[in-house]
């Protein structure tokens, strides 16, 4: 197992000393990270989630979760059953009519679910998916059959001025592979290559009962002798609002949708409207 780590006092800096208690995740007490850990049914080919196993989850796998159905009608019955993703694509609709957006683009779409509901409920809305695993986008081609484009894309070493400077980015529950300097990298690369408008919604935000639960978890899964896949990292909101000013991104609208929480952001105006929560 790793290391959780707590601080040993308060308002403590990235390079302070920090004492060590056995567990399954890292965490900072005021700006924390989360190691987070799955078990897949799928036999992955290594031991940490990349383009390689995404690609293996939506083409091989028949985790419902994960892979992409192989006929239309199956597809659309499960993104119709998904209404978490069909209550957050009403809440962006209403932030897209509200700034007058009509044109999307999805970053790490995987399934397209949420992209399928956008395009269900505001059909005359130009919808893009991207994913950085190719073959899940050919896959994802076949089956969402209403969507306007389709791309592979990668995030972290795509060139963001391919897409018109109109559109508004979404990145909705995006794989969490990334480490807090790639996504400093990320939204610093999607502000030199003209991205205006992000909705930014996170998995999940890292806390300290979040930290607990998924130790159990992790400790629970190594019981059971499954095996231990690393899938990225799970950010505070002091985190991620860190990530966004590496973009020169404000925080325009944030509100919970759900059980998540939704962040417009821009990088051209300063904030004009705040839902505290």
């Amino acid at each position: 197992m790793q290391n959780l780590r707590f601080p040993l006092n308060n308002g403590v800096t990235e390079n302070e000393k920090w004492q060590v208690i056995d567990s399954s995740v890292n965490i900072w007490r005021k700006i924390m990270i989360i190691e987070h850990y799955e078990s897949f049914r799928t036999k992955l080919k290594s031991s940490k989630l990349n383009q390689e196993n995404w690609n293996i989850l939506r083409t091989e796998s028949t985790e419902m979760a994960y892979a992409i159905e192989d006929s239309i009608e199956q597809y659309e019955y499960n993104c119709m059953k998904s209404k978490s993703y069909e209550l957050s694509a009403e809440k962006i609709i209403e932030l897209l009519k509200k700034y007058d957006c009509k044109y999307v683009v999805g970053l790490g779409s995987g399934k397209g679910i949420l992209e399928w509901h956008l395009k269900k409920l505001m059909p005359e809305l130009y919808v893009e998916c991207t994913d950085y695993a190719e073959a899940s986008v050919n896959k994802l081609k076949k089956v969402f059959t209403e969507c306007d484009g389709f791309r592979s894309f990668d995030m972290l070493h795509g060139d963001y001025t391919i897409f018109g400077s109109n559109a508004c980015f979404v990145l909705y529950r995006v794989s969490e592979e990334f480490s807090y300097e790639d996504w400093c990298k990320v939204f610093n690369k999607m502000k030199t290559g003209g991205v205006h408008n992000i909705i930014y919604i996170p998995d999940m935000l890292a806390t300290k009962e979040l930290a607990e639960r998924m130790k159990q978890k992790h400790i629970r899964q190594i019981e059971k002798g499954l095996d231990s896949i690393f899938c990225g990292w799970i950010y505070s909101e002091d985190i991620l609002e860190k990530m966004f000013a590496a973009g020169q991104y404000k925080i325009v609208q944030k509100y919970p949708v759900g059980d998540l929480i939704m962040y417009y952001l821009r990088a051209d105006r300063v904030i004009i409207d705040s839902v505290v929560m």
